[in-house]
């Protein structure tokens, strides 16, 4: 969080702020930043500084976390640093080479639950701190810096022979302002990372794994508001002020796994560009979405399959956003997915199509919501929602709902459709159990004929089946322009009755 040589691998990840103006700070304003973020979430900071001439020696840093409810305690005991003042307002941040920390969680009838041991070389480049007493910048580079997780331990489960290993180049900039609310923001800039994780239990299962990250900045920007973070109640910490933003771009990822389970071999390999992936979290709510392109994929298991499982992804997006805290009345709401351009290998198609009866133009999916909803209780709020009764009103309440885009193709036909629907939350009688809808949806059918005809000559629908199909396609729908199209407008109305094309269903 604060110490980008303690934790390179999760600033790598990070994000960014402005370089401060470079002002006089001492080594022991530059410790207090330092310090003040794990502070603020909550974190017992312990350091023993000693000042040596222009330097100030830390041998060793321990951070504790007592958990909710009296559950255990988490703890994080580093190597030490030394902070060297270089005479023109800045303060040089090292770390020795080779330094390791341990992370521990104990509960309190069972003593120690986990333990794992971090470990880290060619860090050696000092991190530069410069800015004012409260509000320092730290810039840092590294290059084919190495980072281990070794010693995983679970008591009960005896030690677990899981490794995690890695390299890493780039460089990064983060700024820590000090306050009631403690601002962090950061930025990386990652030349390659690379991570080789092993894994094995005593049952006999073996896995093990590469990836490596080419290039890619990330943008990170968090508040927290100092002393209010429970982990139990985040509503009222982000009422508070607890903030969180992240950005990633602009990464080639490459990875396989290889798992083994007795004589099975399973082997696993991916390859897309992560075009952009962002988390917003914050009083106004929860907020994630990502853009992936050129997405490749196979899967191998040789015992038990004669052929991968393999096929490519052109593009796909995702986007949520909801609230995450009461509101006051309704506040938009999203959900959109998108697959475009999925291709299967040919060997996959040649199970169920060896005379390439279907077309095998690419497939895409596109499935878009938005409307409005509102929260009538704190969903982070935990010991709250424990105590809610069955028979307690709702969560929340949809108002609204806009299919702003439905589209489908694939094998040779499409369906598409839009439409908008109000939702009475007071009516609960004209469909029992669930809130009322009133609204129409648009849909198009394209080809649908003419897919259910090379279905039953290919064998895999018996004609009755077809035939039956049929009747509900006509029933349902209205031919369209053009050759094997049907349209349908499907309408709910106030008093409950169900229309398509005007005829009622209900």
């Amino acid at each position: 969080m604060t110490y980008s040589r303690v934790f390179p691998v999760i600033l790598s990840a990070s994000a960014v702020a402005p370089v401060a103006a470079l002002a006089d700070v001492t080594a022991e304003d530059v410790l207090t930043n330092m310090m003040a973020p794990a502070r603020a979430f909550g974190f017992e900071v312990t350091a023993e500084p000693v000042r040596e001439g222009d330097s100030l020696r830390v041998d060793s840093m321990v951070m504790t976390y007592a958990l909710p409810m009296d559950a255990g305690v988490a703890r994080l005991s580093t190597d030490g640093f030394t902070l060297t003042e270089q005479g023109d307002g800045s303060v040089a941040l090292n770390y020795s080479d080779g330094m390791t920390a341990e992370v521990t969680f104990t509960l309190p009838d069972e003593g120690k639950v986990m333990s794992a041991t971090l470990s880290y070389e060619g860090f050696d480049t000092p991190t530069v701190a410069t800015g004012t007493p409260g509000q320092v910048t730290y810039d840092g580079s590294f290059e084919n810096a190495r980072f281990a997780l070794t010693d995983f331990t679970v008591p009960d489960e005896g030690v677990l022979d899981v490794s995690v290993e890695g390299t890493l180049t780039g460089t990064s900039q983060y700024e820590i302002i000090e306050g009631d609310i403690v601002k962090v923001s950061m930025s990386t800039t990652s030349d390659s990372m690379t991570f080789d994780t092993k894994f094995s239990d005593p049952q006999g299962a073996v896995s093990s794994g590469q990836q490596k990250m080419t290039g890619g900045t990330s943008e990170v920007e968090m508040a927290i508001p100092a002393g209010q973070v429970d982990l139990l109640n985040l509503d009222d910490a982000l009422r508070a002020g607890l903030m969180l933003v992240a950005k990633t771009g602009g990464v080639q990822v490459d990875g396989t796994t290889v798992t083994t389970v007795e004589d099975m071999e399973m082997r696993q390999t991916t390859a897309y560009t992560m075009e952009s992936s962002d988390v917003a979290l914050s009083e106004d709510g929860l907020s994630v979405g990502g853009v992936y392109t050129d997405f490749g994929f196979e899967f191998v298991m040789p015992s038990e399959m004669p052929f991968p499982i393999a096929g490519q992804i052109a593009r796909s997006e995702g986007q949520i956003t909801a609230p995450v805290t009461e509101t006051d009345g309704a506040v938009p709401v999203e959900l959109r997915m998108t697959l475009e351009e999925v291709t299967l290998d040919e060997a996959i198609w040649a199970l169920f199509d060896a005379q390439e009866q279907l077309p095998r133009d690419p497939m895409t999916v596109v499935l878009d919501l938005s409307g409005e909803a509102a929260l009538s209780r704190d969903p982070l709020d935990i010991m709250r929602m424990m105590e809610v009764s069955p028979t307690e009103e709702t969560l929340g309440r949809i108002e609204n709902v806009q299919l702003n885009e439905l589209a489908v193709r694939a094998v040779g036909a499409e369906v598409t459709g839009s439409g908008a629907f109000e939702i009475d939350n007071e009516d609960y009688e004209t469909f029992p159990g669930m809130p009322a809808p009133n609204g129409s949806v648009d849909l198009r059918v394209d080809g649908a004929n003419g897919l259910i005809d090379t279905l039953v000559a290919m064998g895999l629908v018996p004609e009755e089946q077809a035939m039956g199909t049929r009747m509900m396609l006509g029933m349902f729908g209205t031919p369209g322009e053009g050759e094997d199209v049907i349209t349908s407008t499907i309408e709910v109305t106030e008093d409950g009755q169900v229309l398509a094309n005007g005829q009622r269903l209900r």
